[in-house]
């Protein structure tokens, strides 16, 4: 990308953002990093230097803070963006923690100024789609996503690659572009050699969640004996079963007691026909799951007599909750969690 091209894009993206009686201005190409000047009443106000990247990925951030630090000191403008196409929502968290102006192509932007006179603007924006000629790994949807994930934040590292593919019966190839995915993103920490020594996975079950969707109302039952007689009946039983979402969240975290059940199992409609279920879309009270990937039983455990899914599991189920039901339970489990550490990572 050429001087001229990062300082019309960044221009462009930049008008977006700032008031109409405002103009943006390209002031000088011909130097180290282009300078961007913004205009009010044809008074220039505000001038930025530019510095443009193709990507920016999360672990970056530290170094860009650098960067730009010493930019803004060389050039003498009042501040430093930065402009790529697109900046994903972690990055922009990051950038935006330690002070990083930005602003992408999709309209994303963090203008922060102090001087000459104090400027915010933020706006947050869907990242824009990456071009196929430059994709790598980008999310963890999937089945195989979903079985990394959890044996990540189920196991304590350190751990490479390959153990982790003699581990999870994945390929290795497959577990090493999830891999890269995870430290582009910051999510996990690697040594020189490769080998995963810590993983913040908090973080890292957000993100999963972000990346997965569960289509409930397709799987909605409605039992008018109450979800404890659901409950009883899966404890009676003999088929295998996990528990998961608010039900199984109340469970482990005593958070508010559950107006529905989610349950994974290898048969839904065998069941529901057995245990008399009616199949609905707005009444719902029972939700069943047919399991993508049978390593989401591996880490059950019994509670009560019931056979609940992970905590892993049954917070990346919470977190698919509307934001208003999900905020209090989420923080509860994760706040347990912390504090039982030791019960479910071995």
């Amino acid at each position: 990308m050429s001087n001229t091209a990062e300082s019309r894009n960044a221009i462009d993206a930049l008008r977006q953002s700032l008031p109409n009686t405002w103009e943006v201005r390209q002031l000088a190409t011909d130097v180290p990093q282009p300078l961007i000047g913004i205009f009010a009443d044809n008074h220039r106000i505000y001038e930025l230097a530019l510095l443009a990247r193709r990507s920016i990925e999360p672990r970056e951030a530290l170094s860009l803070e650098e960067l730009v630090n010493s930019t803004s000191a060389a050039s003498g403008a009042d501040a430093t963006i930065i402009y790529a196409p697109s900046i994903s929502l972690r990055t922009r968290e990051r950038l935006a923690r330690l002070g990083v102006n930005y602003i992408d192509a999709g309209g994303s932007v963090l203008l922060n100024i102090s001087e000459p006179r104090p400027l915010y603007i933020r706006i947050d924006r869907p990242p824009l789609p990456q071009r196929r000629s430059e994709q790598r790994l980008r999310s963890l949807k999937g089945p195989t996503s979903g079985r990394v994930v959890r044996f990540l934040c189920e196991n304590f590292p350190p751990y490479g690659v390959r153990e982790i593919a003699r581990r999870t019966e994945v390929h290795a190839g497959t577990i090493s572009r999830i891999v890269d995915l995870l430290d582009r993103n910051a999510l996990i920490s690697r040594d020189d050699v490769g080998t995963i020594v810590s993983i913040d996975w908090e973080s890292l079950i957000r993100t999963w969640s972000e990346d997965t969707t569960h289509n409930l109302r397709s799987n909605g039952y409605f039992d008018p004996r109450g979800i404890e007689a659901t409950a009883a009946s899966l404890r009676d039983g003999s088929v295998r079963y996990a528990i998961s979402g608010m039900y199984a969240a109340a469970r482990i975290a005593l958070v508010t007691p559950p107006v529905s059940i989610l349950c994974y199992i290898d048969d839904p409609t065998a069941i529901a026909r057995d245990h008399r279920l009616r199949r609905t879309d707005k009444l719902a009270n029972v939700f069943l799951l047919k399991p993508a990937d049978e390593s989401l039983y591996d880490h059950r455990f019994e509670r009560d007599g019931l056979w609940l899914a992970s905590p892993v599991q049954v917070v990346a189920d919470v977190l698919h909750q509307p934001a208003r039901d999900a905020i209090v339970e989420t923080q509860h489990l994760f706040s347990w969690m912390r504090e039982h550490e030791r019960t479910w990572r071995s």
